[in-house]
Protein backbone atom coordinates (compact mmCIF):
# COMPACT_ATOMS: atom_id res chain seq x y z
CA UNK A 1 0.00 0.00 0.00
CA UNK A 2 1.29 3.55 -0.65
CA UNK A 3 1.47 6.29 1.87
CA UNK A 4 -0.90 9.28 0.67
CA UNK A 5 1.88 11.41 0.06
CA UNK A 6 3.31 9.22 -1.92
CA UNK A 7 0.37 8.83 -4.42
CA UNK A 8 1.18 9.24 -8.25
CA UNK A 9 0.42 12.12 -9.76
CA UNK A 10 -1.34 11.80 -12.55
CA UNK A 11 -2.06 8.09 -11.96
CA UNK A 12 1.05 6.82 -13.00
CA UNK A 13 2.33 3.32 -12.90
CA UNK A 14 3.71 2.08 -9.54
CA UNK A 15 6.93 1.61 -11.59
CA UNK A 16 6.09 5.43 -11.83
CA UNK A 17 6.21 6.52 -8.29
CA UNK A 18 8.20 9.63 -7.14
CA UNK A 19 10.74 8.83 -5.51
CA UNK A 20 12.05 11.48 -2.55
CA UNK A 21 15.70 12.52 -2.65
CA UNK A 22 17.37 15.10 -0.44
CA UNK A 23 19.40 17.63 -2.68
CA UNK A 24 23.00 19.43 -2.03
CA UNK A 25 21.14 22.19 0.31
CA UNK A 26 18.92 19.90 2.31
CA UNK A 27 15.70 20.47 0.15
CA UNK A 28 13.81 18.08 -0.58
CA UNK A 29 13.69 16.64 -4.24
CA UNK A 30 10.98 14.68 -5.57
CA UNK A 31 11.76 12.66 -9.30
CA UNK A 32 9.60 11.07 -11.69
CA UNK A 33 10.69 7.89 -13.68
CA UNK A 34 9.20 9.39 -16.37
CA UNK A 35 9.57 8.34 -20.45
CA UNK A 36 11.10 10.77 -22.18
CA UNK A 37 8.22 9.87 -25.21
CA UNK A 38 5.64 10.62 -22.37
CA UNK A 39 6.77 14.22 -22.44
CA UNK A 40 6.44 14.49 -26.33
CA UNK A 41 3.12 12.72 -26.13
CA UNK A 42 0.20 15.35 -26.93
CA UNK A 43 -3.60 14.83 -26.14
CA UNK A 44 -5.26 13.01 -29.27
CA UNK A 45 -8.17 14.89 -30.28
CA UNK A 46 -10.76 13.15 -32.51
CA UNK A 47 -11.27 15.39 -35.35
CA UNK A 48 -14.62 16.66 -35.89
CA UNK A 49 -16.94 15.43 -39.50
CA UNK A 50 -16.74 18.50 -41.70
CA UNK A 51 -20.77 18.38 -43.08
CA UNK A 52 -19.95 17.46 -46.44
CA UNK A 53 -23.10 17.23 -49.18
CA UNK A 54 -23.97 14.01 -49.21
CA UNK A 55 -24.02 11.59 -52.35
CA UNK A 56 -26.34 9.75 -53.43
CA UNK A 57 -23.95 7.35 -55.34
CA UNK A 58 -20.58 6.14 -53.82
CA UNK A 59 -17.87 3.54 -55.75
CA UNK A 60 -16.67 1.07 -53.76
CA UNK A 61 -13.56 -1.24 -54.78
CA UNK A 62 -13.97 -4.42 -55.97
CA UNK A 63 -11.74 -5.39 -53.79
CA UNK A 64 -13.26 -4.15 -50.70
CA UNK A 65 -14.54 -5.78 -47.75
CA UNK A 66 -17.94 -4.78 -48.46
CA UNK A 67 -18.25 -5.44 -52.08
CA UNK A 68 -16.54 -9.10 -52.06
CA UNK A 69 -18.63 -10.22 -48.84
CA UNK A 70 -22.42 -8.36 -49.37
CA UNK A 71 -21.66 -8.34 -53.48
CA UNK A 72 -20.42 -11.54 -54.31
CA UNK A 73 -22.67 -13.63 -51.78
CA UNK A 74 -25.56 -12.26 -53.24
CA UNK A 75 -24.32 -12.58 -56.79
CA UNK A 76 -22.96 -16.00 -56.78
CA UNK A 77 -26.43 -17.38 -55.62
CA UNK A 78 -28.39 -14.84 -58.22
CA UNK A 79 -28.54 -17.35 -61.42
CA UNK A 80 -31.27 -19.55 -62.71
CA UNK A 81 -28.68 -20.75 -65.21
CA UNK A 82 -25.49 -22.56 -64.14
CA UNK A 83 -24.01 -21.55 -67.65
CA UNK A 84 -25.24 -17.93 -66.87
CA UNK A 85 -22.41 -17.30 -64.25
CA UNK A 86 -20.05 -17.45 -66.97
CA UNK A 87 -21.72 -14.66 -69.27
CA UNK A 88 -21.46 -11.62 -66.23
CA UNK A 89 -18.88 -9.62 -65.40
CA UNK A 90 -18.74 -6.95 -62.14
CA UNK A 91 -16.85 -3.79 -63.35
CA UNK A 92 -17.91 -1.63 -60.93
CA UNK A 93 -20.27 -1.47 -57.78
CA UNK A 94 -21.90 1.75 -56.30
CA UNK A 95 -22.97 1.97 -52.84
CA UNK A 96 -26.40 3.80 -52.33
CA UNK A 97 -26.76 6.69 -49.62
CA UNK A 98 -30.36 7.32 -49.33
CA UNK A 99 -31.17 8.19 -45.64
CA UNK A 100 -34.83 9.44 -46.62
CA UNK A 101 -35.50 5.96 -48.15
CA UNK A 102 -33.64 3.69 -45.53
CA UNK A 103 -36.06 5.33 -42.66
CA UNK A 104 -38.95 4.66 -44.21
CA UNK A 105 -37.82 1.06 -44.92
CA UNK A 106 -37.02 0.95 -41.28
CA UNK A 107 -40.21 2.11 -40.78
CA UNK A 108 -42.34 0.13 -42.81
CA UNK A 109 -40.43 -3.12 -41.34
CA UNK A 110 -41.25 -1.99 -38.14
CA UNK A 111 -45.38 -1.77 -39.12
CA UNK A 112 -44.69 -5.30 -40.03
CA UNK A 113 -43.28 -6.88 -37.69
CA UNK A 114 -45.92 -5.03 -34.86
CA UNK A 115 -48.63 -6.44 -37.70
CA UNK A 116 -47.14 -9.97 -36.50
CA UNK A 117 -45.53 -10.97 -39.75
CA UNK A 118 -43.45 -13.82 -40.11
CA UNK A 119 -40.08 -13.13 -39.79
CA UNK A 120 -39.24 -14.52 -43.81
CA UNK A 121 -41.55 -11.67 -44.55
CA UNK A 122 -39.49 -8.90 -42.89
CA UNK A 123 -36.29 -10.31 -43.22
CA UNK A 124 -33.93 -8.58 -46.39
CA UNK A 125 -33.76 -10.36 -49.50
CA UNK A 126 -32.26 -9.01 -52.96
CA UNK A 127 -34.00 -8.59 -55.91
CA UNK A 128 -32.38 -7.20 -59.82
CA UNK A 129 -34.10 -4.76 -62.03
CA UNK A 130 -32.99 -3.33 -65.66
CA UNK A 131 -32.55 0.18 -66.03
CA UNK A 132 -32.42 2.00 -69.35
CA UNK A 133 -29.28 3.95 -68.02
CA UNK A 134 -27.01 5.34 -65.45
CA UNK A 135 -29.45 8.41 -65.15
CA UNK A 136 -32.31 6.42 -64.25
CA UNK A 137 -30.50 4.19 -62.22
CA UNK A 138 -30.17 7.70 -60.16
CA UNK A 139 -33.37 8.55 -60.20
CA UNK A 140 -34.63 5.39 -58.89
CA UNK A 141 -31.52 5.56 -56.32
CA UNK A 142 -33.28 9.05 -55.00
CA UNK A 143 -36.83 8.55 -55.20
CA UNK A 144 -36.87 4.52 -55.18
CA UNK A 145 -39.35 2.27 -56.65
CA UNK A 146 -43.09 3.46 -57.65
CA UNK A 147 -45.95 1.96 -60.43
CA UNK A 148 -44.85 3.33 -63.56
CA UNK A 149 -41.51 4.66 -62.81
CA UNK A 150 -38.56 2.66 -64.59
CA UNK A 151 -40.29 2.08 -68.54
CA UNK A 152 -37.44 -0.06 -69.11
CA UNK A 153 -38.90 -2.68 -66.54
CA UNK A 154 -41.73 -4.07 -69.34
CA UNK A 155 -39.27 -6.83 -70.03
CA UNK A 156 -40.65 -8.67 -66.83
CA UNK A 157 -44.33 -7.06 -66.79
CA UNK A 158 -46.66 -4.17 -67.24
CA UNK A 159 -44.74 -1.01 -65.41
CA UNK A 160 -48.08 0.21 -65.07
CA UNK A 161 -50.01 -2.39 -63.06
CA UNK A 162 -47.15 -2.67 -60.43
CA UNK A 163 -43.17 -3.10 -59.49
CA UNK A 164 -41.67 -6.25 -61.13
CA UNK A 165 -38.35 -7.62 -59.57
CA UNK A 166 -36.43 -10.60 -60.23
CA UNK A 167 -35.06 -12.76 -58.20
CA UNK A 168 -32.33 -13.98 -60.40
CA UNK A 169 -29.71 -11.86 -62.54
CA UNK A 170 -30.30 -13.68 -65.98
CA UNK A 171 -33.73 -13.15 -66.18
CA UNK A 172 -34.10 -9.55 -65.70
CA UNK A 173 -33.10 -9.03 -69.57
CA UNK A 174 -33.15 -12.29 -71.49
CA UNK A 175 -33.24 -10.25 -75.03
CA UNK A 176 -29.26 -9.29 -74.56
CA UNK A 177 -28.17 -12.53 -74.18
CA UNK A 178 -29.65 -13.33 -77.57
CA UNK A 179 -27.80 -9.76 -79.19
CA UNK A 180 -24.55 -10.71 -77.72
CA UNK A 181 -24.98 -8.55 -74.81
Amino acid sequence: KVPSSKVPPNNLAPSKLPSDKVGPSGDKVVATNTNKHELNKKAFTIPKKVNQKKELLHEISLDSRECTRTVGAVLKNSFRSATSKTKFCVERVQLVENQLLASQFLEKRREMKADDRTEKETMDHFAFLSVPGEAAAEQLCREGLSVGGISASATLGDPSMGVYLSKFTDVVRPRSFHDGH
